[in-house]
């Protein structure tokens, strides 16, 4: 005999938020009006003056009727809380957050248990309750902030969420200052505003379970307890399956799922003969991981499948709106028209498909990436060398203080000198050599006004000592590691450069990325719409994106399950740039109302330890990129971490040693021309009077 108890996902909100809170208000209430005198012994026991504020815990205590309230209220949130913990973290994708998650959960758990076990007046003292409450505090706010890491990480809206949890940091931070302080200075209204701030913790915690609890209601109506006995003469019930977790649908529907297969590697592996192979084989260990993970799927759960097979090679298009009908092309429109249930591909949620399909639960996830191509090694670029430990803006700095040294140099000697303190002073020119000298060899300079005495001290602290000491280090860093040569370092880079007009974005118009960039309002969608308002984006397949890419002055954008990512990891001079982009979560895709959804989503449910391991063999743990050993190599490659410098690590430093001495001989050499161009008429003149004084000296030897 088999009997079941369902527990409505609304029941669980009220006993896990709605329930605590009132009988935390009552009790709350209820000791303000009835029993002061007791509010006033505990309050600030220390000090002569007392608050009438009852905190939550003096409010509960060991008295009556108080604490018969919440132990039943604790009778009834606990085994909600414990569904909570076992339930809400199967919605997210494995992985470390995840886990993080459930942790977080058993220990909010856990420390509420403590804190009602151990009240402020209970045996264990109010050090140990103290305790307990601030174990909580960080679980909670753990459990809060995991919970919007893995809202933004899967691209899902977070809502009212970060709100709630900075105003829970907020108050937390007041808890935790206000309390010591109050008793320690017996401050009254500071203990009034630990009081209060106690009250809104509360809230805002029931507040964020609330909205938790509401999404939830998105992915589960109700929990299902199932017993079963295996015979009626046993007196106690054996619990087959403790807990399942139920969606919309109970019963298989009547007719197959038809599931469209395309050739899209690494989804489903075309050259795996006979095609589709949907199981790994020695002669096939990648058949396509979306394959992989539906055959697991429907195999698990007796589900009869018919599949639609594509012929091998032809080119996917995902779907993309038509608009003046507001139907789809491509695989979306086929599922649209109902010629298929779903596909097996993994489709990203977008502002735009979230209009006309329905999404399973998260499957997986998938990371986005820029493909740039290398900045390339040429003499210019080593030139700079020297002067890449410090940005431009910090060489300027430099430059203006040695400027402004050079100014009032002189013109404190000057002062000096018309003060009588100084006989004689040098010439602008002198002066400027003696700033210089005293940068590289420390000089001599002395000064009898405190403003020189200051000015040269400052000048030997920061230009003489300091920034030298910093160039030097810098330098040797900058010699020592390795060369960074990617366009992109940030997210800002790749903003920048696509509004500048000197690289264009490659993308699929079909693709996830493409919609978000149309219509989503997170910060870097928008700034990639105004990046590409003048600078058209540029669509390609993927053997000339990646010939494009190797031009240079093109950003590919390619996430890790597309069919061209070992083409881009075994491509030269590429690099793949994914720090701050937005992960998305991956689902499979119905049309609105189907009811093969939320049998798909019971599968997910049970096989996420299953996705994950076929996820970490073709993204993880397989090596795409061997070496790159046949790239060619430029011949003015820098050296490797651990190689000695070659002559072009240092090229820059040399090269501008013989620029200053190239600049010296073509002064000369100006110099040269110019005191001859001056002097020519005074020269001339001269040679003049030697040659008549010559002829004169001749003529009286002949006359002799």
């Amino acid at each position: 005999m088999d009997n079941s108890i369902d527990i409505n996902v609304r029941w669980i909100m009220f006993g896990m938020s709605v329930l605590p809170v009132a009988s935390c208000l009552f009790c709350i209430f209820y000791t303000f009006v009835s029993n002061s005198s007791l509010v006033y012994a505990a309050s600030m026991a220390d000090c002569a003056i007392s608050s009438s504020f009852p905190t939550v815990s003096v409010s509960i205590g060991p008295w009556e009727p108080q604490r018969l309230i919440w132990i039943t209220t604790m009778f009834i949130h606990i085994p909600m809380r414990l569904l909570i913990t076992m339930l809400y973290p199967t919605i997210w994708p494995q992985g470390k957050l995840r886990n993080f998650l459930s942790i977080s959960l058993i220990a909010e758990t856990f420390a509420t248990l403590l804190v009602s076990i151990f009240h402020v007046q209970s045996i264990a003292g109010e050090t140990i309750h103290a305790i307990c409450f601030t174990f909580w505090a960080f679980a909670t706010g753990g459990m809060m902030l995991i919970t919007i890491t893995l809202h933004r990480i899967h691209g899902r809206e977070k809502g009212n969420k970060s709100i709630i949890f900075g105003l829970y940091l907020l108050f937390s931070l007041i808890c935790a200052s206000s309390h010591p302080i109050s008793t320690k200075f017996c401050i009254q209204w500071v203990y009034a505003l630990f009081c209060l701030s106690e009250y809104a913790l509360m809230l805002t915690t029931a507040a964020f379970w609330i909205s938790i609890l509401s999404s939830l209601s998105e992915h589960f109506d109700r929990v299902s307890i199932h017993l079963s006995k295996t015979s009626h003469e046993e007196m106690l019930p054996r619990v087959n399956t403790p807990i399942t977790f139920l969606s919309m649908v109970d019963s298989l529907p009547s007719r197959p799922l038809r599931v469209l297969l395309i050739d899209n590697y690494p989804d489903a592996n075309g050259s795996c003969l006979p095609w589709p192979t949907m199981d790994r084989t020695q002669r096939c260990p990648y058949p396509g991981w979306c394959l992989e993970i539906l055959s697991n799927l429907v195999a698990a759960n007796n589900i009869s499948v018919e599949y639609i097979v594509e012929p091998i090679g032809q080119n996917v298009d995902w779907g993309r709106i038509q608009p003046d009908n507001q139907t789809f092309s491509g695989l979306l429109g086929r599922i649209q028209r109902d010629e298929a249930d779903m596909s097996c591909l993994l489709y990203q949620k977008s502002v735009v498909r979230s209009a006309h399909f329905e999404f399973s639960i998260p499957v997986s996830e998938i990371t986005p990436s820029f493909i740039v191509r290398e900045y390339p090694i040429t003499l210019s670029s080593l030139l700079l060398n020297c002067l890449k430990p410090y940005q431009d803006s910090v060489w300027i700095c430099i430059l203006v203080g040695v400027i402004v040294q050079m100014l009032f140099w002189p013109l404190i000697a000057r002062t000096e000198k018309s003060l009588g303190l100084r006989k004689e002073t040098d010439r602008w020119g002198d002066s400027v050599w003696a700033v210089i000298n005293d940068w590289l060899n420390g000089g001599d300079q002395q000064f009898f006004l405190y403003s020189g005495v200051l000015l040269r001290l400052i000048f030997s602290i920061f230009q003489v000592g300091l920034l030298p000491a910093m160039y030097t280090a810098a330098l040797l860093f900058a010699l020592l590691s390795p060369s960074d040569n990617s366009p992109l370092k940030s997210q800002n880079d790749a903003l920048r450069l696509l509004s500048s007009g000197s690289y264009k974005l490659i993308t699929d118009k079909g693709m996830w990325f493409y919609q978000e960039m149309v219509a989503s309002s997170e910060p870097l969608f928008i700034g990639l719409r105004e990046a590409t308002r003048n600078n058209p984006i540029v669509e390609a397949s993927d053997a000339n994106a990646i010939n494009l890419v190797d031009q240079g002055n093109y950003i590919w954008q390619v996430q890790d399950d597309m069919s061209a990512m070992p083409l881009v990891l075994t491509s030269c001079f590429t690099i793949v740039f994914s720090q701050g982009l937005p992960y998305r979560s991956a689902h499979f895709l119905f049309a609105k109302g189907n009811e093969w959804r939320p049998v798909i989503d019971q599968a997910i449910l049970k096989s996420y330890s299953m996705v994950d391991t076929i996820r970490r063999r073709y993204f993880v743990d397989r090596i795409w990129d061997p070496s790159r050993s046949d790239c060619p190599r430029s011949p003015y490659a820098m050296p490797g971490p651990t190689d000695p410098l070659n002559f072009w690590a240092i090229f820059g430093v040399f090269a501008l040693a013989a620029i200053g001495l190239g600049v010296s001989i073509i002064f000369l050499f100006c110099e040269v021309i110019v005191d001859l161009i001056v002097n020519f008429r005074e020269r001339r003149a001269n040679w003049k009077v030697r040659r008549l004084t010559f002829m004169d000296n001749g003529e009286v030897r002949n006359l002799r």
